[in-house]
């Protein structure tokens, strides 16, 4: 045998369950075994205390068992609501879509018509000017009108009455025959 070979079947006796590494080079340096500490024997329960623990814990398992089944049918149900909610939450932002851009076409109908309208009052304010300027300015004729009227009746009237206006010898020939025998009376 070599030297490797006794060294294996050495560590092989004395290596025990509990052993450590370090131990074994503590015994490779003292060679002696009182320098290992005696490994404490893991002792086992009796088999019916094995039994019940294994019943326990199956028990165990069963109840969590049940328990992942009810968290899985909650949260189907959470999901079935949240995917419900979100079906909703979009229905609502196309309604609100379709409602803010039928809101935005009135808006623009409304501004037209209110340019429309803006326009035609403008319009109509201009013709209002229009024909009050017109308007004044037939009052101011009639009135010329009438002034010149009034004075051609005055004209008139005094041109009739021989006591307002002085006999004109060339235009009025009728009075000329008693003018001059006025003068050869005289």
């Amino acid at each position: 045998m070599t030297n490797k070979d006794e060294l294996q079947k050495e560590l092989k006796e004395k290596v025990t369950a509990g052993v450590k590494p370090s131990d074994i080079k503590k015994l490779k340096r003292s060679k002696s075994t009182g320098d290992i500490p005696n490994a404490i024997p893991n002792p086992l329960p009796p088999p019916n205390l094995l039994k019940d623990q294994l019943t326990q814990k199956q028990k165990d398992l069963e109840s969590l068992i049940k328990k992942l089944e009810e968290t899985n049918q909650e949260l189907k149900a959470t999901k079935q609501q949240l995917d419900d909610s979100l079906t909703a939450r979009i229905a609502g932002v196309k309604l609100f879509g379709q409602e803010h851009s039928k809101r935005n076409q009135v808006e623009q109908e409304l501004d037209q018509t209110i340019d429309q309208a803006s326009s035609e009052l403008n319009q109509g304010d201009n013709q209002i000017t229009n024909l009050k300027s017109q308007l004044y300015q037939s009052q101011q004729q009639v009135s010329n009108l009438q002034h010149q009227l009034n004075l051609a009746r005055l004209n008139k009237n005094s041109k009739n009455s021989p006591l307002l206006t002085p006999p004109n010898l060339a235009t009025n020939f009728d009075y000329l025959p008693l003018t001059l025998y006025a003068l050869l009376a005289v």
